[in-house]
């Protein structure tokens, strides 16, 4: 099977003219790109169009004479190893979990034996309606992978959840895996992501800029690949739901210290991005007045040097490290005192912070490897953490 061939299935939608940009993409990535245009997607783009980017004719019509002459739908089908959905619409979606067959792209997906992407966009209320919902769920218990929406303005003048995900993420998620194999199938991870809040009063905390979007970057192609994922999920920032074999939410460092202990048997790599207080604070119970006051501290839990005291053999652990200054040096010395396999670095910088951005540059610091890498999206280096620990792990 050609891993270079793409099948991608646009449904109609505002968002289906941003499926030209992912044509694009792959192209210029040496991919081959079959089109399949549903009758609401011609509305929108034409086919010509797409004809125009791919360099290749369109697959319209369930009932095309020429193409059907040769069970077209079944070429389709079993003659591409990859077959992305972009974007998806509700209704695809309910015709995928339901097995329903009435045009040309809900034929080739029950007729399928590829790697299947989803892309879903529509309207806030619509992607987190229960039924839609309950549709994802099923598509993903059958293996296909769900490349979520993103939160933003829509077209309908409302905001939320339902944007189609960034074209670069989409096209990551073709570009970044093992697309016939998972080679992170049987493996437990758990991974932490976010920031950690420590409440003063009934209203107020003390807490940091960490947006979880990288923690989510590396879950969401983890999950992709095959691994059994735990994610400890702290606060976190304009990203889409999480779908994993098992979320646990907290808010407080101790919080994460209880669920993190509770969950780091039995992992095979633990990956900890969380931004986790290091200090927990005196909380009032009752709303603290606009008036001088003041607070005492005690340390927290250093969760990470905690359990490298007594890491495991088989346990492979990963940290990040955020510093403002002495970047690799502190970082050396973090993977040192912590046990650790491996360390992502981070410098933050005062006029250009990764925090909450959708990019970032960091270093891969091991006991004996460094890895620089320069500013890339957050997707892309989720790839390059993977891939590393991918092959510190065979």
């Amino acid at each position: 099977m050609n891993q270079k061939k793409l099948l991608l299935g646009v449904c109609g939608g505002i968002a289906c003219y941003k499926a030209i940009e992912i044509v694009r993409q792959c192209k210029k990535n040496d991919f081959s790109v079959k089109v399949i245009l549903t009758k609401a997607a011609q509305k929108f783009v034409t086919p010509l169009t797409f004809q125009s980017v791919s360099q290749q004719k369109v697959a319209l019509s369930l009932f095309d004479l020429d193409e059907e002459f040769n069970i077209g739908h079944i070429q389709l089908a079993q003659n591409y190893p990859l077959f992305l959905i972009a974007p998806a619409s509700a209704n695809m979606i309910a015709k995928m979990a339901t097995g329903l067959a009435d045009d040309l792209l809900s034929t080739v997906f029950l007729a399928s034996n590829a790697k299947i992407y989803v892309a879903p966009a529509m309207n806030n209320l619509m992607w987190q309606n229960i039924v839609v919902q309950e549709n994802i769920a099923k598509l993903k218990s059958r293996g296909v992978i769900i490349i979520p929406p993103e939160s933003g303005y829509l077209a309908c003048d409302s905001i939320g959840p339902g944007r189609l995900a960034a074209i670069d993420k989409i096209v990551q998620q073709i570009l970044s895996g093992d697309h016939l194999n998972q080679p992170l199938k049987g493996k437990k991870i758990l991974i932490t992501l976010g920031g950690t809040i420590q409440p003063i009063d009934p209203f107020r905390f003390i807490g940091n800029a960490a947006s979880g979007k990288m923690g989510f970057e590396l879950a969401l192609q983890l999950i992709n690949l095959g691994a059994e994922t735990t994610i400890i999920a702290a606060l976190t920032k304009d990203i889409p739901p999480l779908i994993a074999d098992k979320v646990i939410n907290v808010k407080t460092s101790l919080e994460m210290e209880k669920a993190f202990f509770s969950q780091a048997k039995n992992q095979d790599i633990i990956i900890k991005t969380a931004a986790v207080s290091d200090y927990q604070s005196d909380y009032s119970s009752i709303k603290i007045k606009q008036a001088n006051f003041s607070l005492n501290f005690s340390k927290s839990t250093d969760i990470l040097a905690k359990f490298g005291e007594n890491k495991p053999d088989n346990v492979f652990l990963v940290g990040f490290s955020a510093e403002t200054e002495n970047l690799i040096k502190n970082s050396q010395q973090k993977l040192i005192n912590k046990n650790l396999d491996m360390i992502v670095a981070n410098k933050i910088e005062p006029t250009e912070s990764v925090l909450g951005s959708d990019y970032n540059k960091a270093t891969l610091l091991g006991k004996d490897f460094r890895i620089d890498l320069p500013k890339m999206t957050k997707a892309a280096l989720a790839s390059k953490i993977i891939n590393k620990i991918i092959e510190l792990n065979k």
